[in-house]
């Protein structure tokens, strides 16, 4: 009977464990903060739909992240960062991304992760605790080398 309770005990914590360490729910909030943005052709930026978030590298290196205003000549921009439009001339994009989502599955990913390692800790804990405290420790003698009973 002694032994069931502490593998009760490890069972419950660990089912409580996962609802209660949250870092699953904290990785999704903040995953679905982050914008995911996906490679498309330079060359057919100045067709994507208006009011598409992008993020551009101008051939100049210079960057900025907007939202498109205008397909039509010229092509304009709303600097997220700034407010400012631009005039975006699409033969002097290098690179574009088009905003098509979030990152909630790494986020949700990487608290799970973390969930699970916290749980493991807290059963192994919990059960190396159980293991030690049904030791005898009456019999046990304290000291070193050379003292008393050594």
């Amino acid at each position: 009977m002694s032994r069931s309770i502490p593998h009760v005990a490890s069972v419950l914590l660990t089912a409580c464990s996962l609802g209660c360490t949250g870092c699953s729910l904290i990785g999704l909030g903040i995953g679905s903060a982050v914008p995911r943005y996906e490679p498309t052709p330079a060359s057919s930026v100045d067709e994507l739909p208006v009011g598409t978030q992008l993020q551009i590298k101008m051939e100049d290196g210079s960057r900025f992240t907007g939202t498109v205003q205008s397909q039509s000549d010229p092509f304009v921009v709303r600097d997220l960062d700034t407010g400012k439009t631009r005039r975006v001339d699409p033969a002097e994009v290098w690179v574009a991304e088009k905003k098509v989502g979030s990152q909630w599955d790494k986020g949700l990913f990487i608290g799970g992760a973390i969930d699970i390692v916290v749980v493991v800790l807290a059963t192994a804990f919990m059960t190396l605790r159980s293991q030690y405290s049904s030791m005898d420790l009456s019999n046990m003698r304290l000291g070193g080398f050379g003292g008393p009973g050594g």
